[in-house]
């Protein structure tokens, strides 16, 4: 009597459409999904506009941006961001706090 509900359960988490790409996602794929920029003219604009990246500080917060912030970026880009340390060339995506950052607190931003 249960053989109809097993084959129905089956299909519904198996064979259902476009259920591969759900079943190969986790969580945290499905809550930050990285996927290279689709548009050529953007996916363009956007390499040349980050040619590297810094983040400042020594923390475990720290930490953790860095290692999100290279997989974001390799995701969206579809290669390797290379991290730097002094703000001196052009394109850099500078990431801290003026506590963090010398390059941050320079910019004088007032605080409300």
């Amino acid at each position: 009597m249960y053989r109809p509900l097993v084959w129905i359960c089956w299909f519904a988490l198996f064979a259902g459409p476009g259920n591969a790409e759900t079943r190969a996602e986790d969580g945290y794929d499905l809550w930050l999904r990285y996927r290279l920029v689709s548009d050529e003219a953007v996916l363009h604009h956007y390499r040349e506009s980050i040619a590297e990246w810094i983040a400042g500080g020594d923390s475990p917060t720290i930490d953790a941006l860095r290692r999100e912030l290279e997989r974001g970026l390799r995701g969206l880009l579809g290669r390797e961001t290379p991290s730097g340390r002094v703000v001196g060339n052009r394109n850099v995506l500078v990431v801290g706090t003026p506590a963090t950052s010398g390059f941050i607190a320079s910019l004088d931003i007032a605080q409300e």
